[in-house]
């Protein structure tokens, strides 16, 4: 049985009100990089093609897609997020704002733990967090459950054949995702979270349908 008390901080934290949504839930931006990988067949031979991919998603739409070249490390991630990150929410009330990640090894460097207690203060969600974030949770945050799925199909559709193919239909596709989409994806965390409790952290898509 997985743990509870990570579901019930986070229904806590979401009850809160924010300024940047409107509504009565708080603003968590949703992170985490994603490993995308297409075969190509050609004559006599299958090539990969792969591209590592960070992605936001919050109730105020989708911050990325940034990219990264070769092995994510916590130095590579935390220049990821003082360059490109950053930037794209500087006019956004960050803090007013909850970052949640998950516990891949980069995320739990000195380097990106140091960054998050500097620019999230007691606001952030992961590996040693403010709250903890347990592992093997992809029914709770919309990267897992909605995010990751939705860009695979669309890469699998499209069938790029080289990376550069493959970083335009990650990036077509992620302008196609609306805000209003990403506001009911990222509201339904609230609902998916109460559903968790409800079962005492048994498994409860099923129950979503």
């Amino acid at each position: 049985m997985r743990t509870l008390h990570f579901r019930r901080r986070l229904f806590g934290v979401m009850r809160q009100p924010s300024s940047l949504t409107g509504r009565s839930i708080v603003t968590i931006l949703f992170t985490g990089p994603m490993k995308i990988r297409m075969k190509s067949y050609r004559k006599k031979s299958t090539q990969s093609v792969s591209v590592t991919v960070w992605i936001g998603v919050s109730a105020s739409g989708l911050v990325g897609p940034f990219f990264f070249e070769g092995t994510v490390t916590g130095d590579s991630y935390v220049s990821m997020l003082n360059n490109n990150f950053l930037p794209s929410v500087e006019n956004w009330p960050l803090g007013e704002m909850w970052f949640q990640q998950d516990g891949a090894p980069p995320h739990y460097s000195i380097a990106a733990r140091n960054w998050l207690n500097d620019k999230f203060p007691n606001r952030w969600i992961g590996r040693r967090g403010s709250i903890e974030y347990p592992p093997r949770s992809p029914d709770l945050t919309p990267p897992d459950f909605f995010l990751w799925g939705v860009l695979k199909n669309s890469v699998y559709a499209k069938k790029p054949r080289t990376k550069d193919q493959l970083v335009a239909v990650i990036m077509n596709t992620c302008t196609e995702i609306s805000e209003d989409l990403c506001r009911s994806v990222c509201y339904s965390v609230v609902r998916r979270t109460a559903k968790c409790i409800e079962e005492g952290g048994q498994h409860f898509e099923h129950l979503l349908r």
